[in-house]
């Protein structure tokens, strides 16, 4: 029975692999049509080729590209040794996190939720910084 739950489990992690591999390349595609619609665009007179608008779209496709690719690496990570890396998770979350945060128009949002993603924000890079600390400290225990 653990046995066939190992296969089952490796056949999804596979499959999750190929969907997040497909998830990749039509947001890069997408990045890029984005991308390449910000720059023929007619230049405005100031000169400025992508606006700050075009920019911060640009910017939130770029971090999902971002994104998809550390959720990859993990899914990867987790099928070649079993484990589970706190850190990598962490990392995603505050990478999640920032891209909320650029792309936020702070004009049009209530105060109380982006006082709320600064502190989520802090606290998975606190948590994050414990994990760093622990990972060291094993490793330096490892080495001597």
């Amino acid at each position: 029975m653990h046995k066939m739950f190992k296969l089952f489990q490796k056949g999804t992690i596979i499959a999750l692999l190929f969907f997040m591999a497909v998830l990749i390349l039509v947001s890069t595609y997408d990045l890029i049509v984005v991308l390449i619609k910000e720059i023929i665009k007619p230049v405005p007179e100031s000169g400025i080729i992508i606006g700050s608008t075009g920019l911060v779209t640009l910017f939130g496709f770029f971090f999902n590209v971002l994104i998809a690719f550390e959720l990859f690496e993990t899914i990867e990570l987790y099928l070649d040794d079993g484990t589970f890396h706190g850190e990598i998770m962490l990392m995603i979350g505050i990478v999640a996190v920032s891209r909320k945060i650029i792309v936020l128009d702070f004009t049009k949002q209530d105060p109380i939720l982006i006082i709320a993603l600064g502190i989520l924000l802090g606290s998975l890079s606190f948590g994050y910084y414990l994990i760093k600390i622990k990972l060291n400290r094993k490793s330096i225990e490892n080495d001597a």
